[in-house]
């Protein structure tokens, strides 16, 4: 049989996926990852590593229900957090974009917008979808122990 991987802390990769999160989001490092081939792949590849990183961790088997749900929870309120104050910004943060958006007819801070709002609601679905995964086992755990004790 195949031997399974020790479970890690999920401190590590929570904390490493959020700081890169807010970092890259940061106008002066979004523009520099813009400067180039080499820094915009930085850019994405940290942001992916980081997420698969964190991923694997979540969904790691045997994981405490409470320690995956403060995981999931924690990520979707900074995720939401950062794509509220994008959505409602009152300018737009990312000098790079002043000239790019208008070819699809929005302006920059309309583009930002539309970014923080999918960042906040729609990207916060699959986070929702684990938690409420793991709280049907739980739940289902709990109920099988009533019916089997006297």
């Amino acid at each position: 049989p195949k031997a399974s991987r020790p479970q890690t802390s999920l401190s590590l990769p929570f904390i490493a996926h959020l700081a890169l999160l807010w970092v890259w989001h940061a106008p002066t490092p979004y523009a520099w990852a813009l400067t180039g081939t080499a820094p915009y792949w930085l850019m994405e590849l940290s942001l992916l590593g980081s997420a698969v990183w964190l991923w694997r961790e979540i969904l790691h088997p045997g994981r405490a229900t409470g320690t995956v749900l403060a995981g999931l929870l924690g990520t979707v309120v900074q995720m939401g957090f950062l794509g509220a104050l994008l959505t409602f910004a009152k300018q737009p943060l990312f000098a790079a974009h002043s000239q790019t958006t208008g070819a699809y007819g929005l302006t920059a801070l309309e583009d930002q917008q539309l970014a923080g709002l999918l960042m906040w609601v729609p990207a916060a679905l699959p986070y929702m979808a684990v938690g409420l995964w793991h709280l049907r086992n739980v739940l289902r755990e709990t109920e099988a122990t009533e019916e089997t004790s006297p």
